[in-house]
């Protein structure tokens, strides 16, 4: 384990929504690469999207204090019809570029019965480009963090203490994030991933939600679920923020 104590914050309710946690980027991940390098790995990934990634190669950005750089992310819509779709196409890339199957911990399958988008990330993902009525055609150059900024939180109280101007990473952002970026979560020690930008239900009345996460044991990353309400050590909420 590495990195500084997170703050403990005060109970809500009778939930803690918060714990001690010293996990950090163990693997050595420390910023984004350039936006070149990733375009040129998405290219390889993605080819039927090369045009519009290309267009984002020379895209320069603010970096706003809380984020780690600047991450290529093309929208969902330019890999699938549907959201969970393309997170089922992405999760497959991944397991390409790594080499290895991804070990799945979650009930029943991602489909759109039970694997809801959060309605502010994609209002925030089409603020980027200005409301355009094709922008979820587009790639997006993103100001983002990996989880280290909210390690130990809940993904409820990470949403509760957003900046203005910052919104949960879905589970598909944080896919095309370690394509790009594999040494993210490379190593036992690594902190997980939670994704805030997503909601995820065992049951069609959507109770409990559950917040999609990745993680990593014994080299073998897997996708799996936890309640929005619990804390733990292991966990930090990725989020992307606006200039």
């Amino acid at each position: 384990m590495s990195g500084t104590v997170s703050i403990i914050y005060p109970r809500i309710g009778e939930k803690i929504q918060v714990v001690h946690s010293t996990y950090g980027y163990a693997s050595g991940y420390r910023k984004p690469k350039s936006i070149p390098e990733q375009v040129n790995t998405l290219c390889g990934v993605f080819p039927h999207i090369t045009r519009e990634l290309l267009g984002t190669s020379t895209t320069t950005k603010p970096v706003p204090a809380f984020a780690e750089g600047l991450f290529v992310i093309p929208h969902w819509g330019l890999i699938a019809q549907t959201y969970a779709s393309a997170v089922l196409a992405a999760l497959e890339e991944l397991e390409a570029v790594r080499g290895s199957k991804i070990c799945k911990y979650y009930r029943g399958e991602i489909g759109s019965e039970n694997f809801r988008r959060n309605f502010n990330t994609e209002r925030a993902l089409r603020s980027i480009h200005g409301g355009d009525e094709d922008w979820w055609h587009k790639v997006f150059t993103i100001p983002a963090q990996f989880g280290i900024q909210y390690r130990g939180a809940s993904s409820h109280w990470a949403k509760r203490t957003f900046t203005k101007c910052e919104f949960g990473l879905g589970l598909f952002e944080v896919i095309i994030m370690l394509i790009t970026h594999p040494e993210r979560l490379s190593c036992n020690d690594d902190l997980w991933i939670e994704c805030p930008g997503d909601s995820y239900s065992f049951t069609p009345d959507n109770d409990p939600l559950s917040t999609p996460f990745l993680n990593i044991i014994d080299g073998e990353i897997g996708v799996g679920t936890v309640p929005t309400y619990e804390p733990g050590a292991r966990y930090g909420s990725a989020t992307l923020f606006l200039p």
